[in-house]
């Protein structure tokens, strides 16, 4: 997956963050690769839910500080979406990845891929439209 500008709020700090998040999508991609050829350690995956964890927190908590500034009606619904991410992150488990690091990668891989698509493309737009808007 590659940055581009069709993914952009136009707040630098957010589409940094976002960027980071990119970053991490293929960084994920690469140890499934490498978990189907037999040659990943697993220590891998678990750093790598770690940071995904780590970003969450940290570009949730400074989205949802400029959407209180800003006063987004739809904060708590995106809150909410959040909430739904951390938890999807949360119950990726050293078990479930013991199980299948492969499944857990690939299934991990699909479902950052759509909130690309799903939350930042529609829902993080729509702030962006409301700042615009203000």
């Amino acid at each position: 997956m590659k940055w581009d500008h069709s993914l952009s709020i136009g707040i630098k700090e957010i589409d940094e963050q976002h960027q980071e998040l990119v970053n991490i999508i293929n960084q994920v991609e690469v140890l499934f690769k490498q978990s189907m050829e037999g040659g990943n350690d697993i220590s891998e995956t678990r750093k790598i839910i770690e940071t995904l964890s780590a970003y969450a927190a940290s570009h949730f908590e400074k989205e949802e500080q400029l959407m209180t500034k800003i006063g987004y009606p739809h904060l708590d619904e995106h809150m909410k979406e959040h909430e739904y991410f951390v938890k999807y992150v949360d119950d990726m488990t050293i078990e479930k990845i013991t199980q299948s690091e492969e499944t857990a990668l690939i299934q991990l891989f699909a479902f950052l891929s759509d909130w690309v698509v799903s939350h930042i493309k529609k829902e993080d737009f729509e702030y962006k439209a409301f700042i615009n808007k203000a």
